[in-house]
């Protein structure tokens, strides 16, 4: 078994690369639910960037510390502060992070537990893959406070469960199970602490086989991921 290199911490955001070529991002803010703030959101878009050069990672694993919840969304307090323009480049960051997913050339898997709201769903919803905790729950709360989820995370929640459950989970605010969440197709997985990782590490070893064996990142980006 591969042994995890030394983490490094970017912020709010740890990273572990494992000697097998996985990177595991992590939201690193339990004493906030690991509500998304802005050195979150430049350690996460550090994170892409940086796996996005180095070409022996196999995967990256998008996940969170603590164990009460994958993310609540944005910081609230923080976002209260902002002037206009500092809340539409805090916009625009957050669409760099999900186009620095995107763009990358080996799978992103989110290994989700506790609650996953907001802007952390919508996160998530930029992965490859989805795995859940039986405890997860998910949700676009923001409109309950005057927010509105943004474009990109209504169209992938539309992609993946569509436009009837999109319009529902964004219109009332509510919340979904992980149960639910997979009847839906936003997950892949669903399974306790000790089985989520362990289908996370299948995950990336059977995901990495299948791209190398169809020649490259590339195809497999292609053909799953636009």
């Amino acid at each position: 078994m591969s042994r995890p290199k030394k983490a490094a911490e970017t912020g709010c955001v740890l990273r572990e690369r494992s000697d097998d070529g996985v990177l595991t991002v992590a939201i690193n803010r339990p004493e906030a639910n690991n509500a998304i703030n802005n050195d979150t959101r430049n350690g996460l878009l550090g994170a892409f960037d940086e796996a996005a050069k180095d070409a022996s990672l196999r995967a990256v694993v998008l996940t969170s510390t603590g164990e009460d919840a994958f993310s609540v969304g944005n910081d609230i307090a923080e976002i209260a502060a902002y002037a206009p323009a500092e809340a539409e480049a805090l916009g625009q960051k957050a669409l760099a992070i999900y186009g620095a997913m995107l763009k990358l050339e080996i799978p992103v898997i989110a290994a989700i537990k506790g609650a996953c709201l907001g802007a952390g769903f919508e996160l998530a919803l930029h992965a490859d893959i989805r795995l859940a905790r039986g405890d997860a729950r998910f949700g676009l709360p923001g409109i309950n406070v005057g927010l509105v989820s943004s474009g990109a995370g209504l169209a992938r929640l539309q992609r993946v469960s569509g436009l009837g459950s999109a319009a529902a989970l964004a219109l009332t605010g509510g919340m979904v199970t992980a149960e639910r969440a997979f009847m839906l197709g936003v997950l892949s997985n669903v399974a306790s602490q000790k089985r989520l990782c362990a289908r996370r590490r299948a995950a990336c070893a059977t995901l990495h086989s299948a791209i190398a064996g169809r020649g490259g990142g590339d195809q497999a980006d292609a053909t799953c991921r636009r």
